[in-house]
This record gives structure tokens, C-alpha cells and sequence, in this order.
């Protein structure tokens, strides 16, 4: 985790997919990897970081994180399908949900994904 870190301050997009894969292992530690994405173009990983929100709900940095990291996109260069796809995923992940900063959460990054 303190590589994370170490990568965030760097800031260098090389650091993207080791990242991802990273996260992709150990999902335990998804907050600090993701954590360090923010300072990365992560256009690339939309679909995979709403994925990523909508498999841990309980994760309260993760979502902050991962709200941090799309804020970052410019969703303008992205497809139709792909926003849709992940506008899909948010919406039924609130089905039968009663933790009002998760659903605070996912309505945020609806609108942070709408066109």
C-alpha cells in the first residue's frame, strides 16, 4: 500500500494498469489503490472503477476515491454504450438499498456521468 501511495505522488500514467491489476488481486485493499488513480486519466477504467463502486458498497473511502477519479474524466470522449452500461450498473445496485450516503453516493456519480 505504500507503493500506492508512493505512485500516486508521481503522478505518471504508466502507473495505470499495474494499478488496476493490483486492485484486481487484492480487492480487500481497492481504497489505497484507487486512492492513488487520482491522479491519473482514468477514462480508460470508467466501466471498471463503477464496477468496482457498485462490488463494494460498504467501502465509504472507496466510493470517495472513486468519485474523486471520475470527477477527473471528461466524459465527452467517452461512448454512448459505455455510459449507459454504467448508468445501468448504478441505477440497480439501488435497488432495495437503505444506506443513504451510498445512494448520495451513486446519485453523485450519475450526475457526474450524465451527458
Amino acid at each position: 500500500e505504500g507503493a500506492a501511495l508512493g505512485l500516486r505522488d508521481l503522478a505518471d500514467q504508466r502507473a495505470l494498469k499495474p494499478i488496476v491489476e493490483t486492485i484486481k488481486r487484492n480487492p480487500e485493499s481497492a481504497s489505497t489503490f484507487v486512492y492513488a488513480l487520482e491522479t491519473l486519466d482514468c477514462r480508460e477504467i470508467v466501466e471498471f472503477l463503477i464496477a468496482l463502486f457498485v462490488s463494494q458498497p460498504e467501502d465509504y473511502m472507496l466510493r470517495c476515491s472513486i468519485i474523486e477519479c471520475i470527477k477527473k474524466v471528461s466524459i465527452l470522449g467517452l461512448s454512448d454504450e459505455l455510459l449507459d452500461t454504467c448508468m445501468r450498473r448504478l441505477k440497480e445496485s439501488l435497488t432495495g438499498k437503505r444506506d443513504d450516503e451510498y445512494v448520495r453516493h451513486s446519485r453523485e456519480l450519475m450526475r457526474l456521468l450524465e451527458v
